[in-house]
């Protein structure tokens, strides 16, 4: 095991001289170990094993999302040439001087992204809860205790009340604003208009969850 020589290594330190020891790496891993409850569950191998199971979820949901957003342009390529020139504006050909803030400008690119998220997301559910005791709902639906429930997320995506072109008009109306203040509001978006950027979330839009836990 590869983790388990590390995980050891963290965890006799943290015996040793608490949780805040010095030199102590500020890593998903040391989040980790820091958050699992100091009970059976606290072993080499289940940590090793959550972090597989972090690994699993954060790449191949990444990677399924490319794949999906590939095969969109190369099936309308219209969008390219309008991709590439503002990544150059805002990232430059140099993928070594790309930057987090040069991505936040690309808001044609997030758009993109966010739509083929919506057309073709990679579940049908979302938020699946279990009752943990039995609730009705105000218009009398109860969910007796031990149910299990969920968000229909590809109905929600694409129902027609759902305008999927709801960022790209944002876009517009920032860019319109930014030519006529002559100002880069783009750099500095408004926090209202996190919810339309890729990861944002709303009633009408669940790939990433919902409610405070987001």
């Amino acid at each position: 095991m590869h983790l388990g020589p590390i995980i050891e290594e963290r965890k006799a330190k943290i015996a040793k001289w608490g949780a805040n020891y010095p030199g102590k790496p500020r890593d998903f891993l040391s989040w980790l170990i820091d958050s699992t409850p100091r009970d059976h569950h606290y072993t080499t191998d289940n940590i090793a094993l959550r972090m597989l199971n972090v690994n699993f979820v954060a790449l191949h949901s990444t990677s399924m999302s490319f794949v999906h957003a590939f095969y969109t342009l190369a099936a309308q390529p219209k969008y390219i040439d309008t991709l590439r020139a503002e990544m150059r504006i805002h990232l430059g050909d140099e993928p070594r001087d790309w930057t987090k803030d040069g991505f936040a400008r690309c808001w044609k690119l997030d758009s993109v992204l966010k739509e083929n998220q919506r057309l073709y997301g990679l579940r049908a559910l979302s938020l699946p809860r279990k009752a943990l005791r039995t609730y009705t709902f105000k218009d009398g639906t109860t969910v007796p205790e031990g149910a299990m429930i969920a968000a229909v997320q590809t109905a929600t995506h694409l129902d027609p009340a759902n305008d999927g072109f709801q960022f790209p008009q944002i876009c517009e109306q920032a860019l319109a604003q930014e030519r006529h203040e002559g100002e880069d509001v783009a750099e500095d978006a408004e926090e209202d208009d996190w919810r339309y950027r890729l990861t944002g979330i709303g009633l009408g839009y669940l790939a990433f969850g919902g409610g405070r836990r987001v």
